[in-house]
């Protein structure tokens, strides 16, 4: 009796083994359905990932800035992408603080990169300018030359100078005295014997074109077939003398120089004076 209670009692307990294992096998494979169900909803419902942005084409001198600037960009991006969109108020907290970050890391490129245009547009201007400045250089230097060629032509025709044999040459004489004062005319009174300049209207002829125009006044009544001119000239009037020298050649009268030491009058009857 007792044995058949003792077999008994071994079945009942096999059987609440073996029920007990069926039990656990079942919740694992449900709860692995479950999980594989729930890894693919994951995989397959994501968001996908934005593309990574477009790194700007900048000048080499802002490269690094640019390139640091990204960087950060991108960190920030990845640290954003990895909070939860809502729930613990400090990672919240954190998340709103990141924008504002990534805001001023975007801020600061567009300002780089505006900065870099504008620098470009004013490298191309100052490009401009400088083909500009150099084309109105080589036309002042073309005029320059051309002015120096002049001058020299002038310079050349004037140091020629017309001397005429006054005791051969019946025009009437005009003396004219050029001194540190200016240039004057004379106008010998008889038995006079010494000359000096001073005391007439005086033409002041310190550049080409005041010389010019002193001629109208200096020769009025002249002309080069009917007068001669006896040209009283002063060391210290030498320069002055010879602007005037290329206005009357140039004007075609006969010029007699006559150089009188400063501080020294010119005798009548020298060198031809009449």
């Amino acid at each position: 009796m007792t044995r058949r209670r003792r077999r008994a009692a071994g079945r009942r307990w096999d059987m609440v083994e073996d029920a007990f294992d069926l039990f656990l096998d079942a919740m694992a494979n449900t709860l692995g359905v479950i999980m594989f169900i729930a890894l693919m909803v994951v995989l397959f419902a994501a968001p996908p990932k934005p593309p990574a942005p477009a790194t700007p084409r900048v000048p080499s001198s802002e490269a690094a800035q640019v390139a640091e600037l990204l960087e950060r960009l991108a960190a920030l991006e990845s640290e954003l992408e990895q909070l939860p969109p809502q729930g613990d108020p400090e990672l919240v907290a954190r998340m709103v603080a990141l924008e504002a970050e990534l805001q001023e890391v975007r801020d600061a490129l567009a300002r780089t990169l505006q900065a870099t245009a504008e620098a470009a547009d004013a490298l191309r201007d100052t490009r401009r300018l400088t083909r500009e400045t150099d084309a109105r250089t080589r036309g002042l230097e073309a005029r320059r030359q051309e002015v120096e060629r002049r001058t020299a032509a002038l310079g050349q025709s004037s140091s020629f100078v017309r001397l005429s044999r006054f005791r051969q040459d019946e025009r009437r004489p005009v003396l004219l005295l050029v001194s540190a004062q200016g240039v004057e005319r004379a106008e010998p009174v008889p038995g006079e014997t010494t000359i000096r300049p001073g005391g007439r209207h005086i033409f002041a002829i310190e550049t080409n074109e005041q010389a010019l125009m002193a001629l109208p006044e200096l020769l009025r009544g002249t002309a080069p077939s009917t007068h001669r001119l006896e040209v009283g000239v002063w060391d210290d009037a030498f320069a002055a003398y010879k602007r005037l020298e290329r206005t009357l050649v140039e004007a075609g009268y006969d010029l007699n120089p006559l150089p009188v030491p400063t501080g020294k009058a010119l005798e009548a009857g020298a060198s031809g004076i009449q």
